[in-house]
């Protein structure tokens, strides 16, 4: 018989499916909102938010939303994809 706690936990994602797996972009949505919420307190929420964090990556990884970004990321080098990323995020470049 299963611990109430894991009883516990399965009722609640239930609730909030998404936490473990994305299965539409509405889930994707969801998820990131959600993410914005846990690390306002990430300590308290750590366990929560890399559950998460893993759900979000594999749903990157996979969507079809993602593909083009993820083919053109794989041929660049991490520390050169990291500075682009900052970069564009932060409105900077050359020009």
């Amino acid at each position: 018989m299963l611990d109430p706690a894991l009883l516990q936990i399965r009722e609640a994602l239930a609730q909030v499916p998404y936490i473990a797996q994305i299965n539409n972009q509405d889930d994707y949505g969801r998820a990131l909102k959600l993410m914005d919420e846990l690390i306002d307190d990430y300590e308290t929420n750590k366990q929560l938010t890399q559950l998460l964090a893993t759900s979000i990556e594999r749903w990157e990884d996979r969507a079809d939303e993602f593909a083009d970004f993820n083919k053109a990321l794989a041929g660049v080098e991490p520390g050169i994809a990291v500075l682009k990323t900052l970069m564009i995020q932060h409105q900077l470049g050359g020009g």
